[in-house]
């Protein structure tokens, strides 16, 4: 909604462009479109309820939320089947979610509306930080672009290389391989000559031969695809819980 509010529709299909919303629709003064006060309203209250959930979230997983009965911290750190949820989170992420709603959709249907982010046009920065949220569970590591601060500790990877080395070795390196990818088309979507965007990239993929971004980009989500065997093999070697997303609470 936010998105839509700052952008606007994209009508530029799989063109050069996202959407161009003036200024003029939020003014008083000089309002363009109609509605400019309710449009300021409706922004304001969304805005606010994204900073309210996101406060509540850093909330639960505060340290005194870890000794805080019924928060997400404490649920976590106390259930019995606290890393078969981490694998079911992050193969869900990395499978489901990415290679599948966020990236393989729009390439598959060739339909700029399945993509990421359809108003700004930038899914190729959505996706990219999407795989970092993967590998910062999957390596138990964060950097803070705010300080700057490098934040690591045992990781569920540490755990696999531990128990499997060879499969942990298979994990790795293909995650490395389409962290690599990502970052071609995160570097596509940024480069200030010519930029290709991911609306462009699904256009890319209805010419005969599709281009090189769209071979890049199909083949990123395919190998985010392939991960769930490997997934599945992590889980049966280290005896966990066959869960699904549908399992326990919602925590």
């Amino acid at each position: 909604a936010i998105e839509f509010l700052l952008w606007g529709q994209d009508l530029n299909g799989t063109a050069a462009g996202a959407g161009n919303r003036p200024a003029t629709d939020y003014s008083i003064e000089n309002c363009t479109g109609g509605n400019c006060e309710r449009r300021r309203q409706y922004l304001k209250v969304v805005t606010d309820l994204l900073v309210s959930d996101l406060t509540a979230m850093v909330a639960e997983w505060s340290p005194t939320a870890a000794q805080t009965s019924g928060t997400l911290a404490y649920n976590f750190l106390q259930s019995p089947l606290a890393i078969d949820a981490m694998l079911l989170s992050i193969r869900t992420m990395a499978t489901d979610e990415l290679a599948s709603a966020r990236m393989g959709s729009g390439l598959t249907l060739f339909d700029t509306e399945e993509e990421h982010d359809c108003f700004s046009d930038l899914s190729h920065v959505a996706i990219y930080h999407n795989l970092q949220g993967v590998l910062n569970a999957v390596y138990g590591r964060y950097h803070s672009p705010v300080d700057g601060r490098e934040i690591s500790g045992p990781s569920f990877a540490d755990l696999i290389e531990q128990q499997h080395p060879q499969t942990f070795t298979a994990l790795d390196s293909a995650l490395t391989a389409i962290e690599s990818n990502m970052h071609q088309l995160l570097e596509l979507g940024e480069r200030s000559e010519n930029p290709i965007r991911f609306d462009q990239i699904i256009g890319q993929g209805q010419t005969t031969p599709p281009g090189e971004a769209y071979t890049l980009a199909n083949q990123t989500s395919l190998m985010l695809t392939e991960l769930d065997s490997t997934f599945e093999e992590i889980r049966t070697l280290l005896a966990l819980a066959n869960l699904s997303a549908g399992d326990g609470d919602g925590d």
